[in-house]
């Protein structure tokens, strides 16, 4: 049985990261382009889920691409990252967080 849980485990992980830059860069605009559907329903636990999956579009995932992106995709990556913090600051003006 822990073997089945540690298997499901492993694919849930390798599923959700993407193989290539353009696999990243796809899921990355799909991502943003979610939130923007999206944004004015969030509540503050979803902001909490999104920022993880932000981290990994934004630290890890590029680190492992960024060698292989060109300089317009690294700009690409820049204007999504730049779209990200526009609508989480809107949901901040709307007051969804906590202070």
């Amino acid at each position: 049985m822990k073997k089945l849980i540690f298997i499901f485990l492993l694919f849930s992980f390798i599923a959700c990261r993407p193989f290539t830059k353009e696999s990243y860069l796809k899921d990355y605009d799909t991502f943003i382009t979610k939130i923007a559907d999206e944004e004015p329903n969030y509540t503050e636990s979803d902001w909490e889920s999104t920022e993880k999956k932000f981290q990994k579009f934004n630290t890890d995932w590029y680190d492992h691409f960024s060698n292989d992106l060109t300089f317009a995709e690294k700009l690409t990556v820049t204007k999504l990252h730049t779209q990200y913090i526009y609508y989480k600051g809107k949901s901040e003006l709307r007051g969804v967080f906590k202070k």
